[in-house]
């Protein structure tokens, strides 16, 4: 299971329409995978859209699916990491839920971590409690039997107020 998106969330300050500033990146302690999360703002700093990008793959989520949660990570029919808005308003910000599979094994477990948006005089921000975020660090769950060490979901995503140095270069598809 590679780093998940990565999920999120945010540092922009908004100069043109429909300008993209980085929200957070994703990292993980398996392999060198990284999710990038972008925020997309119109010229009067509103909230448009979240923008999501791995490897070479990209994806656009509007506010209207972020209320009913999006998948951004999925392993064969089960979901992975879900990225939901509990009460997000476009001008104001609101709460970011993000929810984890922790066991793969049966039952199901499922984490959640509830992440803050805010705007502010110098762009968007993303907040664990009152420290900022930049970086969501990913431990993977493996349990260990028979001499086999397996992945079975996400021990925990850590908040980290530094980000990476090695954000790979994003852009819109035309």
């Amino acid at each position: 299971m590679r780093k998940i998106f990565a999920l999120i969330f945010l540092l922009s300050m908004a100069a043109a329409a429909d300008d993209h500033k980085l929200l957070v990146t994703t990292t993980n302690d398996r392999d060198d995978a990284i999710d990038v999360l972008h925020l997309e703002v119109d010229d009067n700093n509103k909230a448009v859209k979240v923008l999501h990008w791995r490897g070479d793959k990209y994806w656009e989520y509007d506010f209207a699916q972020l209320d009913e949660g999006v998948l951004l990570r999925r392993k064969k029919n089960t979901k992975v990491v879900e990225l939901r808005s509990l009460d997000f308003d476009p001008v104001k910000g609101g709460v970011f839920r993000i929810r984890y599979l922790y066991s793969g094994l049966p039952p199901f477990k499922y984490k959640n971590l509830d992440l803050k948006l805010r705007p502010s005089s110098d762009g968007w921000h993303l907040y664990n409690s009152s420290s900022p975020v930049a970086n969501l660090h990913l431990e993977v769950n493996r349990l260990t039997m028979l001499g086999l060490n397996e992945t079975i979901g996400i021990k925990e995503i850590t908040p980290q107020s530094k980000g990476i140095t090695n954000v790979p270069e994003v852009k819109k598809p035309d």
